[in-house]
């Protein structure tokens, strides 16, 4: 009698990968439920801007004159600001609103501006710079 063949699928491949049973639903333990964190800030920027985080040791390269408004934010985020003469500041920093008492003449102040507001601001000849 001839020697039987294998057939292809009966031959041992050394080389197949071995493939897991797929886990079901039911197997897969279920991850922690994460709750929805409130805001750090209570009123966020309405339009989100990114700013790149790898130009804040560079030095500034673009200077604008600052409206100082209630309502409307500035045009382009800036990295710092210079004040022209002495008085109070009052910005908005991140969607918090923060006061300064008293900012000198001269100061170039770091930091993360989006609105520098007209009431509580006696500072005049402020410069956002970016």
């Amino acid at each position: 009698m001839p020697q039987r063949t294998p057939a292809k699928s009966e031959e041992p491949d050394q080389f197949q990968a071995r493939i897991p049973p797929e886990e079901t639903q039911a197997d897969v333990a279920p991850g922690p439920v994460r709750q929805a964190t409130p805001s750090l800030y209570p009123n966020p920027p309405k339009a989100k801007r990114k700013m790149n985080t790898k130009r804040m040791t560079q030095p500034y390269t673009h200077a604008a004159a600052v409206t100082r408004d209630d309502a409307t934010d500035l045009p382009n985020i800036c990295r710092a600001l210079y004040i022209g003469t002495s008085g109070t500041l009052r910005v908005t920093i991140g969607g918090v609103v923060v006061n300064f008492a008293a900012v000198t003449a001269g100061d170039i102040i770091p930091m993360v501006v989006t609105r520098v507001h007209l009431t509580g601001t006696s500072a005049t000849g402020i410069v956002a710079l970016n």
